[in-house]
């Protein structure tokens, strides 16, 4: 029996302290509750799990109405112009995720719809990387938490224990931690940005670290994205070639039949993307053959809001400024319908 007892602590004794010291360093602060858990990450977290927590902390007392779903680009819409947009009622909460996907949007929704949030108004921001998505994505940073039903508790841990005993990133967050050095080596798991983005605690309204070096010297910061390549000539950006499923068919009509079912007021905003791309027709009649008449507005492609590089921080998002003009063109269309 002894000997038993001692292959046995042999065999788990090793794993049970991974898990304890993980959960003391809790590097992805998944285990423990902060009053905001956006704030001071250097290290790239699962923002779906951050979001769900935040909503079901604040849901009671704030009463959330108006929600945003999309990837990073979405958080150009900031609570002011969603409010003067749908109304000073407008409580704001930014359900979005790093490269989301068509299947995380729907299954946020079905979170929110299951948990009988009020979703009274609702602004989803697409473009061609989000419809290329259909399927789940389990890893550390796109796993999404038990709550949405569709992974379990030991597959949702157990993908943070690995990565946090990846050698890679250990090597990186120390690396970063002594030195304070960007390498590329390490933006898989380290925000090396100088200025990192910060969130408001409850709507997670971000503010972009982007702001902070445009203000100080907005030639130097373009000056300085074109020596990191952060802008190249349009012709040679890869176009997101979206092949059409059944998949697409059954998500875009399942969040359809939500958004329906509550009445919601809700706009599916197409982005306008540097890189002067138009959304493949095809997906783009799917999209509005699904949703009502005077809900999606397509503002791929060339047009004044993607001609000017001072519409974008980088090659990937637009700013604050043309996400509001966005929302006053759509007031003046549908206006005149």
């Amino acid at each position: 029996m002894k000997r038993f007892i001692k292959k046995l602590l042999s065999f788990t004794l090793p794993f049970l302290i991974i898990v304890i010291t993980v959960q003391f360093f809790d590097f992805f602060k998944i285990y423990k509750t902060y009053n905001n858990y956006f704030e001071n990450n250097r290290i790239s977290q699962n923002r779906t799990f951050f979001a769900t927590k935040t909503f079901i902390e604040h849901k009671d007392s704030i009463q959330y109405n108006t929600f945003v779903f999309g990837n990073s680009r979405s958080q150009a819409f900031k609570d002011s112009s969603l409010i003067k947009h749908f109304g000073l009622t407008a409580k704001p909460f930014h359900f979005d995720s790093d490269s989301e996907s068509l299947y995380g949007i729907y299954k946020k929704l079905e979170f929110l719809s299951l948990n009988k949030a009020n979703l009274t108004n609702v602004l989803i921001a697409l473009d061609a990387s989000i419809l290329k998505i259909t399927t789940a994505r389990n890893t550390y940073n796109y796993i999404n938490p038990p709550e949405f039903n569709d992974v379990s508790k030991f597959k949702f841990y157990s993908e943070f224990i690995k990565t946090s005993c990846n050698p890679k990133f250990i090597t990186a967050i120390t690396d970063f931690s002594i030195f304070k050095t960007e390498r590329r080596y390490m933006k898989k798991y380290i925000l090396t940005a100088k200025n990192i983005d910060t969130y408001n605690r409850y709507s997670l309204d971000c503010r972009y670290g982007n702001e902070i070096e445009l203000k100080q010297d907005s030639i130097l910061y373009y000056k300085t994205m074109f020596s990191k390549k952060a802008f190249i000539a349009r012709e040679n950006y890869k176009r997101d070639s979206i092949k059409l499923t059944d998949k697409h068919i059954d998500l875009l009509q399942k969040i359809a039949s939500i958004l329906n079912q509550q009445n919601t007021k809700y706009r599916i905003i197409i982005s306008p993307l540097y890189n002067q791309t138009a959304l493949q027709k095809d997906i783009k009649n799917l999209i509005k053959s699904t949703f009502k008449p005077n809900t999606v507005f397509d503002f791929s492609g060339e047009n004044k809001f993607t001609n000017s590089i001072g519409n974008y921080y980088e090659w990937s998002h637009y700013k604050p400024f043309v996400a509001e003009q966005l929302l006053n063109s759509i007031n003046k269309k549908r206006a005149l319908n």
